[in-house]
């Protein structure tokens, strides 16, 4: 009898301890589900964070092209008109050092931050050209971005148009070109000059003028003065 209810002793001890362990499991298992969803939060904020920056980076990069090629070209003309009209002048940046060595993809083209790289929707792509008088003035001269992404595009304009309207270095207007979307010019205001914030007309906003050119499809071009 003692060795019987021994045993259905043990039986019950070994069944309370299963059942205990299955317990100890099974909130183990709600513990490692909070954690991987804590773990998802973090990583999704450090990938958005990084993409963030990247972004960023390729803007700022964007600006300073756009910034050392107008400035560039300016300096070496002296104030001498171009001899012809629509004529490249990229490879000639390239030549003379003035388009930055991140940006040269050959000895006669080159290339905007987001189409640099080897992947993306951009990649690889000839995406920075600049051309003597597209407007028939051979003392005007014009530097476009093709494929701007959106995240750029607003940013890109709004810095270059942080000047005074009509002086030196500061864009006599702006053109975006969209496949679907035609063609749009900005020019400043009389009055306000670049004031792209409000978009009153004749100064077209921003946002306006980068929904006219769909990422991948279009570009921003920015015409200057010698």
């Amino acid at each position: 009898m003692l060795t019987m209810k021994t045993a259905r002793q043990n039986e019950n001890s070994s069944m309370k301890n299963g059942i205990q362990a299955m317990e100890r499991a099974g909130f183990s298992l709600i513990e490692l589900s909070i954690v991987l969803s804590i773990v998802g939060i973090i990583t999704g904020a450090i990938w958005f964070g990084i993409t963030a920056v990247n972004q960023r980076n390729m803007t700022i990069k964007a600006e300073q092209e756009l910034t050392l090629v107008k400035n560039g070209i300016i300096a070496n003309a002296h104030g001498v008109p171009f001899a012809t009209a629509g004529v490249s002048l990229t490879q000639t940046l390239i030549t003379v050092g003035i388009m930055p060595s991140w940006a040269i993809i050959s000895s006669t083209t080159a290339c905007a931050p987001w189409s640099c790289g080897t992947t993306g929707p951009w990649a690889g792509g000839s995406s920075l050209a600049v051309y003597t008088a597209v407007d028939g003035n051979l003392s005007h001269f014009r530097i476009g971005f093709a494929y701007p992404p959106s995240y750029a595009c607003t940013d890109l304009i709004l810095k270059a148009t942080n000047c005074k309207a009509g002086s030196a270095g500061c864009p006599l207007d702006i053109v975006s070109n969209g496949v679907s979307s035609g063609q749009i010019v900005a020019t400043p205001d009389a009055n306000q000059g670049w004031n792209l914030i409000n978009g009153t007309s004749p100064v077209v906003g921003a946002t306006t003028i980068c929904a006219r050119n769909p990422a991948g499809g279009g570009s921003i071009e920015f015409d200057y003065s010698l």
